[in-house]
């Protein structure tokens, strides 16, 4: 398995383990390549945007993608994907993505990552096995209009 930087060209073969990741197993979500696209091309183009991509016998099965944000006392790193195609999963590949961009980001000056992610699944349990800590005096919050 090879994890490379992401570019903006690599977006096209990432639809297909996105779809899986969160169309199948626990989350079973309805993306379409389209929404797919257009999500991952907002992603991609956030300003100071990093990402992973993760490739096995030359094709992707997953990716970490974010953006890092400065705040007054330094930089943080904002997760907003984090997949592996469920045929991938359980083989270390998200362990490899998310540590080897902790990894990246701090020669980057990054000091921590901010995600969310439903308490009740799988990927919070990965986190936590991480060193993730759940911020217990913070919320998210979701305002329906």
């Amino acid at each position: 398995m090879e994890i490379k930087k992401v570019l903006k060209e690599d977006l096209e073969k990432l639809i297909p383990s996105f779809k899986k990741a969160f169309n199948e197993s626990e989350w079973n979500q309805r993306w379409t390549d389209e929404s797919v696209r257009i999500s991952l091309t907002n992603i991609f183009d956030f300003p100071h945007f990093y990402g992973l991509i993760a490739i096995k016998e030359g094709v992707p099965v997953g990716a970490i993608l974010g953006h890092v944000q400065t705040f007054n006392d330094g930089k943080t790193y904002y997760i907003d994907e984090l997949f592996v195609d469920p045929i991938f999963q359980k083989q270390g590949i998200a362990k490899a993505l998310y540590g080897d961009a902790i990894r990246e980001l701090r020669k980057l000056g990054v000091s921590g990552a901010f995600f969310t992610t439903l308490t009740n699944s799988s990927a919070y349990d990965f986190y936590k096995s991480q060193g993730a800590i759940h911020l217990e005096d913070s919320a998210v919050f979701y305002h329906p209009f």
